[in-house]
């Protein structure tokens, strides 16, 4: 029988390609985990990072009856490896903090997300964009099934706007404009 862990590597493999990279980590909590790199290939011009990992823990609900496991993934038009460190850190992200997350949650980083410059502040979690079939947000073979969020950065007015109508709101008004990259900040913002 395949470990999860291949049936996630799979499952992206069969839209993304081979990744060009695997970069193994230890996240307290998580126990096995790996960042999967997906260079640009044919005519996607852009770069996907995917969590494989995330999913070995149970994500509770509020009333306890339903749980969720969680992968994840971001593009961008560069290669960008800080991408690594934000994707951790939102794995963990229902460890620290007894939640669980699902689709139109945003969360405030606080900095930007790049660690850097970037005027992006704030992630969004989407189902996958327009570059992106549907099917790449549910891994099925695996017990309970696996939802695949698309992390999307934001900006501070669109976190408020956010707060005020729904990351799901903010998510149709965003994937009007096309694909939504991890390293572009320079959008007009949604508001």
């Amino acid at each position: 029988m395949k470990s999860d862990h291949s049936i996630v590597t799979g499952h992206f493999i069969s839209h993304w390609g081979v990744p060009t990279a695997i970069r193994p980590r230890n996240l307290r909590g998580i126990g096995e985990f790996a960042i999967l790199e997906f260079a640009p290939r044919g005519a996607r011009g852009t770069w996907r990072f995917a969590t494989n990992g995330m999913s070995n823990y149970a994500q509770s609900y509020p009333d306890g009856l339903l749980q969720v496991r969680t992968e994840l993934f971001g593009c961008t038009k560069q290669h960008a490896i800080w991408v690594d460190d934000l994707l951790a850190a939102i794995a963990t992200y229902p460890l620290d903090y007894s939640t669980y997350l699902s689709e139109g949650d945003t969360i405030d980083v606080g900095q930007p997300i790049d660690r850097r410059g970037s005027k992006l502040t704030g992630v969004l979690l989407a189902p996958p964009g327009v570059d992106d079939p549907e099917t790449v947000g549910l891994v099925g073979g695996i017990s309970g099934n696996v939802l695949v969020h698309q992390v999307v950065g934001i900006l501070p007015e669109e976190a408020e706007f956010a707060k005020e109508h729904g990351g799901k709101r903010l998510w149709e008004r965003l994937a009007k404009n096309g694909p939504l990259l991890l390293d572009d900040d320079l959008r007009v913002p949604v508001t």
